[in-house]
């Protein structure tokens, strides 16, 4: 079986060609060379490809020859590893910019943070200053820590997706916490039914400016005072329902929000919510503590909500104008760790609701987004990091870069034959 890659065990091939008198002439294989002389060179730059650098053909080799990427590998899963300090980050500052010249969108998460996990100094502040200074139509999002705010709250619409997002938070509990089971791990899904009936709880009957993570976390703090909220909530609907002046349709509405207030009020109460004080459900409040930890961290909560400083981030805004978006999510961080599933769980959701078609809106194309997740090995990755079968059907390219895989590897032989 031949194979398109030089044999490692043989010698490496000769890059000499003789001279019209005879004598050996050296080729140069630099970047100049190439475009000056592309008869000499099977590997040609074009449109559809990006120039990453210098390659060899294998470990030991010391010729090198430019290497150019298709963008059509993008629709694939790729895997970017190599050891610290091998350049990786740099061979990711060119794929960047050629990604957002030849693909679409690019989202990216940054690792390496700069000052106190702001953008200064951070990987891709200057790539991204450069990149808009080039083509000044490319917009730059930074999130958090950014001139953004992204509510992820604002999209789960329906009981599956507050299901899966509360699914998705249990998931990067439980890879913080090696070896978590038994009573633990039910107390941390006992937590999330909370959780999830408390945005039901916010969903429905409070202001929709109280829709935040601040405001869940806040409610995950007061169980009495919940229970208190849900009994004058109650009152003050069944008073409006002994109204004379009622209409039928208003009253069967009014009639449902009592019957949800009491499923809400149920399910805190098998999920022995109002009585966490009770010294023999410690395990209980354990579970919602460690939950609530989890959300409870400023940088994530001052940038989930509006402020008078902060744009919106939205979907449609990267998905119909071509953008650079920075996940900033600096190792020293704690909140790193729940940042990139918040945001590309989201993401994914909205996207596989848009359909696999390539729909325009408002007279504008849907673009490509190639997703690029740093440091896999140390990060959660969330539902994104295990869709590599589907993704390419709805215009997502996957990129990940790592110096290793990790020792549980159960994910990456899931994603191996799409590589």
């Amino acid at each position: 079986m031949s194979y398109p890659f030089p044999n490692p065990n043989s010698p490496p091939p000769s890059t000499h060609k003789k001279h019209k008198q005879g004598k050996p002439k050296k080729i140069s294989v630099d970047l100049q060379s190439v475009l000056a002389n592309p008869d000499d060179f099977p590997i040609k730059a074009s449109e559809n490809k990006i120039y990453l650098g210098q390659a060899a053909a294998y470990p030991n080799s010391k010729e090198r020859t430019p290497f150019w990427l298709p963008t059509a590998l993008f629709d694939s899963h790729l895997f970017i590893g190599g050891a610290i300090g091998s350049g990786k980050t740099t061979v990711l500052f060119r794929l960047i910019s050629g990604a957002l010249r030849w693909y679409g969108t690019v989202i990216i998460s940054e690792a390496k943070g700069g000052v106190r996990g702001t953008k200064e100094g951070a990987a891709f502040t200057d790539l991204a200053a450069y990149l808009q200074e080039k083509d000044p139509k490319i917009s730059v999002c930074r999130w958090p820590r950014g001139e953004y705010y992204f509510n992820p709250l604002e999209n789960l619409l329906n009981s599956s997706e507050r299901r899966e997002f509360f699914e998705m938070l249990c998931q990067v509990i439980i890879s913080q916490y090696e070896g978590m089971a038994g009573d633990l791990l039910a107390v941390i899904y006992n937590a999330a039914a909370i959780a999830e009936y408390l945005l039901v709880l916010l969903q429905n009957f409070y202001p929709p400016d109280a829709l935040t993570l601040r405001s869940l976390v806040n409610l995950l703090s007061i169980p009495k005072q919940v229970e208190e909220a849900l009994k004058n909530c109650k009152n003050k609907i069944n008073f409006r329902l002994n109204s004379q002046n009622l209409t039928p349709e208003k009253k069967e509405e009014l009639q449902e929000k009592t019957n949800l207030l009491e499923k809400i009020e149920q399910q805190l109460r098998l999920a022995n919510f109002f009585y966490m004080d009770h010294k023999e459900l410690v395990m209980t409040r354990r579970g919602v503590q460690i939950f609530q930890s989890l959300l409870d961290q400023e940088d994530l909560l001052t940038y989930t909500e509006p402020h008078p400083n902060l744009k919106k981030l939205s979907f449609d805004d990267i998905l119909y104008h071509k953008t650079l978006v920075i996940l900033s999510q600096p190792l020293s961080q704690s909140s790193s760790k729940i940042i990139g599933p918040i945001f590309l769980d989201n993401f994914l959701n909205y996207v596989l609701e848009l359909g696999s078609n390539t729909k325009t809106k408002n007279g504008k194309d849907r673009l490509k987004t190639l997703v690029i997740l740093d440091e896999t090995h140390r990060l959660p990755v969330g539902k994104i990091g295990d869709s590599g079968d589907y993704l390419r059907e709805y215009g997502i390219g996957l990129v990940e870069v790592a110096p290793t895989i990790p020792k549980d590897n159960k994910r990456w032989e899931q994603n191996k034959h799409v590589y």
